[in-house]
């Protein structure tokens, strides 16, 4: 069943209710798209999120919700499967674009980038801190609690140490 037959099997709305089913897909709370769908200038807050909740679930407005709701998700299932894949032919032309030019450096970039758009990289960062306070913190962790929890604690600031032997 398409779009529109589903629709001509639904009951049938007021036109505030149907207002408010159309604010609520347009992703509007369903208080705001019961202020735009009802005179509700003059209601308390508390007033207009209850009386938003009892409409939307009334069972011919439920329905109509229910629909749009997967509407929604279908765009978005096609829109994200097209992307991607719209994507990578995109990338695999241009590689194969430059690749004929002789211009390997844009090929190379096309390659990564869709390497990337694939999930086939990861960014690693290191961080290498050698300030005072670091380095006094983890003296203290180690008068304190000893060589090996010194260096577990290096390692989660992400320092590299050096070793430093002393005679006493």
């Amino acid at each position: 069943m398409d779009e529109k037959d589903e629709k001509d099997e639904l009951p049938q709305l007021t036109d505030k209710q149907y207002n408010f089913v159309m604010g609520i897909s347009k992703g509007l709370s369903k208080s705001e798209a019961y202020r735009q769908a009802y005179n509700a200038k003059k209601m308390k807050p508390e007033t207009v999120h209850c009386k938003a909740s009892i409409e939307a679930s009334k069972g011919n407005v439920r329905q109509w919700l229910e629909l749009a709701k997967r509407e929604a998700i279908n765009k978005l299932t096609d829109e994200t499967g097209y992307t991607l894949s719209a994507h990578i032919e995109e990338l695999n032309s241009i590689i194969e674009a430059a690749k004929a030019s002789g211009s390997y450096g844009p090929a190379l970039n096309g390659v990564i980038a869709k390497g990337k758009a694939c999930n086939h990289y990861t960014e690693h960062k290191q961080i290498n801190v050698s300030n005072s306070t670091d380095l006094t913190l983890l003296a203290k962790i180690e008068a304190l609690l000893g060589p090996d929890f010194k260096d577990q604690a290096a390692k989660r600031l992400c320092h590299e140490l050096e070793e430093h032997h002393t005679e006493h």
